[in-house]
């Protein structure tokens, strides 16, 4: 007589068993698709707001070893010719003695796509390059300076403002195409104090 005592498995547990593992699988590749989606995007937030910090510290730099260009806004004999804030534009002058301007603009972006942007000027506009990379655009730039009257002139009886001059930015930066298809925005803004106030 034969021994039928054979072990072995039956098709029903080789079903579930192939059951449970392809759910496994399937589990296991949708969490990676889904982590692997959330780095990619973490990433593209993380470009915006590196971008973002970029610009507020060159001109924070800029501006506290020099000075807000009053001149430039107005006439400062005139008090009632005070800085409209918020202004689009902000024109200072570095520690370098270069005049430099600051404003959104369509000319000059690294591409169609990454318009407007933030453009910059050391020779008071005579020579523009853009501060956002491809991939960034700026959605909003704003500057709000203080006191809006100038604190250096003095019109012979006293000055105009005994206030130490300070700088606002509030800057608003999205994303394009060129970097992600999901469309992140990021807005940052930081206040800077004018260090050589001296008259």
């Amino acid at each position: 007589m034969k021994n039928l005592n054979k072990k072995g498995f039956t098709l029903i547990e080789m079903l579930v068993v192939l059951a449970i593992f392809s759910t496994f699988v399937i589990v296991a590749a949708d969490l990676f698709l889904t982590v692997n989606r959330v780095q990619r995007e973490t990433q593209v937030s993380e470009r915006v707001l590196s971008e973002s910090r970029f610009i507020l510290e060159t001109i924070a730099r800029d501006v506290r070893a020099g000075r807000i260009d009053y001149k430039e806004f107005g006439n400062p004999a005139d008090p009632e010719d005070a800085i409209v804030n918020p202004s689009d534009e902000i024109i200072y002058i570095n520690s370098a003695s270069e005049r430099v301007r600051i404003k959104k603009s369509t000319n000059f972006c690294p591409s169609s796509i990454s318009m407007p942007c933030v453009i910059i000027s050391r020779n008071n506009g005579a020579n523009w390059a853009s501060m956002t990379p491809l991939g960034v655009k700026v959605i909003d730039l704003k500057f709000i300076v203080q006191p809006d009257q100038d604190p250096f002139y003095f019109n012979g009886v006293n000055w105009l403002s005994d206030k130490q001059p300070m700088l606002t930015v509030i800057i608003t930066l999205g994303s394009t195409d060129e970097i992600s298809q999901k469309y992140f925005e990021v807005t940052t803004q930081t206040t800077i104090s004018v260090r050589g106030y001296g008259r």
